[in-house]
Order: C-alpha cells, then structure tokens, then sequence
C-alpha cells in the first residue's frame, strides 16, 4: 500500500512542478504554501484522536499547523524549511513588487537537512538528464534563484507529502 501511496506523490509533485514552473514568483510562493499548508492538514486530520475538532483546526493560522503536525508525528526536520517558507510567503504579502533573493535560496537550502540536499542534487541530475540535457549544469545550486527556490519548495512539498502518506499508513494499521 505504501508504494501505491508514494506513486500518488510522485505523480502530484510531477504536476506540481508544471504548475509552478508556469508561475510568477508570487505565484510560486503561493501555490507552494497551499499545498504544503494542505498536507499539514492531512497529517492533523489522519492523527488527530477527536476529529470534532477539525473545524476548528482548519482556522489556525500556518504556524500552528506546522506545530501541530510535527507534535502529531511530522519529521522535526521539516520545521526548517517550512518555517523559511512562511517568512518567504509573508514578505510578499507586504511587499507588492517583491521577487525570489539569493538570500530566499541560501535561506532555504541551509534549512534543510543533508537527507534533503542530497535527495535534492539527485532530483535535479535526474530531470536534467531526462530533459536530454546532462551536461546543462552539475548542482542545482548554479541554476537561476527561481529555479532553486521551486525545486526546494517541490522537495519540501513532497517531504511534507511523504510525512501525511506514512502518517496514514500508521493510522490504518
């Protein structure tokens, strides 16, 4: 069952990464942080012991999701880079003409863990050579910042995807 499961993930962050790759950076930011704040609600919803509490779940704001995925049993290392995301969320809800900094891809890649980088220069490898283009550039790192940044927010995503998917794997043994 759980293969099943990660083949569901992997086929969302396929289509996750056409819909951000057709994106502006407000955009990016935006759709990235539905789907993550949605898996943190799945996580809540599958481990939470009353669910008549739900509703009123559903008003906390995004920080006390992730708060109360991790004490529900979200991996503690995604506190990180979900963090980094709010704070990239939240300057541009305030600043009208903002845009992706290096410092919004140093930021998020120094919050996530080495499991994380790795799986991420991997990914990047992987598509650069189904693209048919190997050579393009060996680290995603030397990529342009939009392209890190959606690249770290499609991984984080799918962390936190993978998190919901074993949380219910649990929850139904």
């Amino acid at each position: 069952m759980i293969d099943e499961g990660l083949e569901k993930v992997r086929h969302r962050q396929e289509e996750l990464n056409s819909i951000l790759l057709g994106e502006d950076d407000l955009g990016v930011i935006v759709r990235a942080s539905i789907m993550v704040e949605a898996e943190l609600m799945d996580i809540i919803s599958t481990m939470m012991p009353k669910k008549t509490e739900l509703k009123k779940i559903e008003k906390f704001d995004f920080d006390k999701k992730k708060i109360l995925a991790i004490s529900l049993g979200m991996n503690k290392d995604l506190e990180g880079p979900i963090q980094q995301i709010q704070k990239i969320r939240n300057r541009f809800a305030h600043e009208i003409s903002s845009s992706f900094t290096k410092a919004d891809a140093d930021n998020l890649y120094s919050s996530l863990g080495e499991f994380d980088k790795r799986v991420l220069n991997q990914t990047y490898r992987t598509a650069a050579e189904k693209l048919g283009n190997p050579g393009r550039l060996k680290e995603f790192r030397q990529t342009n910042i939009k392209e890190q940044v959606t690249l770290m927010l499609s991984t984080i995503w799918t962390a936190v995807a993978v998190s919901a998917l074993k949380a219910r794997e649990a929850n139904a043994e």
